[in-house]
């Protein structure tokens, strides 16, 4: 159990960086080009 739970924390942490890495591009994105 405390190894499904470990792996389920982990695969949280990955969901969260992806989405924040997304935000990130975008921000990038929508700053890179001219208003």
């Amino acid at each position: 159990v405390k190894r499904t739970v470990s792996v389920n924390k982990w695969d949280d942490k990955d969901e969260v960086t992806r989405s924040l890495e997304r935000v990130l591009l975008a921000m990038r994105i929508s700053t890179s080009e001219p208003m």
